[in-house]
């Protein structure tokens, strides 16, 4: 019977076995308990017991719950064995608290250490049933939580999923703006940045002419109205401040008819039209045109899912 439950145990170890257990970690602790396991299946339960209490007190502990409950329920036989029932009802409890619905098969174990174990699982049954309300409360909450990201899945992959209807337009160029100074030309031509380099430009420019005029025509006036001593001062101030005015008009026609002339050329080079792309709302969309909208249902977003899925104990 001991020999049969070593199969037993390795059995439902494997077949809760996460793929990670694979590595040599994994193996390690397998290995381990299988070697207390010979122990125990040939009746020398001190060796079993230091075995399975070093698979228990191991560092880092072990991460495969389903080995921890084999791990507990099989140290729990053997202090039974042993006659430390207080013990062994420890590791019971252990087990039960970490499973509360959990079963000792009566084909691997005699009868004494079944009744214990029943007899501990009805003595720490508001106990268990507490663990097992709060087991039952967060499996809820992880089912709500699963579903809500489900439902957020699917809106997502639906608006990303909608169709995006474009329509061609025919954009037409006028040839006189590209005969207006300030940038004008160039935004129509699509340059931005040179657009707003012209306008900058000829504006700041403009603004240094009209200012030098105003001031020429302060210091003018008041060539009239100063004493004689002081008129040649002021009228040699107005005639440097209106040459200053002369020549920077002159640079701002400049500036100007550069941004005209570099309009034109562009104008020319692009063309009069322009083909250009815009989203169309689907309710300009002739109904023969459009696409139906993907749809989605729970059964697929549970194989997308899928596709994700990673074991965890």
């Amino acid at each position: 019977m001991r020999r049969l439950s070593s199969i037993v145990a390795a059995a439902c170890i494997a077949a809760f076995l996460p793929a990670r257990d694979a590595s040599a970690t994994g193996q390690d602790d397998l290995a381990e308990f299988q070697l207390a396991m010979n122990a125990y299946d040939t009746g020398e339960f001190e060796t079993a017991e230091q075995r399975f209490t070093a698979l228990l007190e191991r560092d880092p502990p072990l991460d495969n719950k389903a080995l921890v409950f084999e791990v507990h329920k099989y140290l729990g036989a053997t202090l039974m064995f042993l006659g430390k029932n207080p013990e062994a009802e420890a590791r019971f409890e252990a087990l039960l608290r970490e499973d509360p619905d959990y079963e000792l098969d009566p084909v691997l174990f005699p009868t004494d250490i079944l009744d214990t174990f029943y007899k501990v699982k009805l003595r720490i049954a508001d106990e268990l049933a507490a663990i097992q309300a709060e087991k039952e409360k967060e499996a809820a909450k992880a089912k709500a939580e699963k579903a809500a990201k489900k439902k957020m899945l699917i809106e997502s992959i639906k608006e990303a999923s909608m169709p995006v209807y474009l329509g061609r337009e025919q954009r037409t160029r006028n040839p006189l703006f590209a005969l207006v100074p300030f940038g004008v030309g160039q935004f129509q031509n699509g340059h931005m940045l040179k657009g707003f380099l012209f306008l900058g430009g000829e504006l700041a420019l403009l603004g240094a002419n009209i200012t030098l005029w105003g001031l020429s025509e302060y210091y003018g006036n008041q060539a009239t109205r100063v004493h004689a001593a002081r008129q040649e001062t002021y009228k040699g101030y107005f005639d440097m401040l209106k040459d200053a005015t002369n020549v920077m008009g002159a640079v701002v026609i400049a500036a100007m008819v550069a941004g005209v002339i570099d309009a034109v050329i562009y104008y020319v080079k692009l063309g009069e039209g322009q083909t250009a792309w815009k989203t169309v709302d689907t309710e300009d969309v002739p109904p023969e045109m459009r696409k139906e909208p993907l749809e989605l249902h729970e059964e697929d977003m549970d194989i997308l899912l899928g596709f994700t899925w990673k074991w965890s104990f």
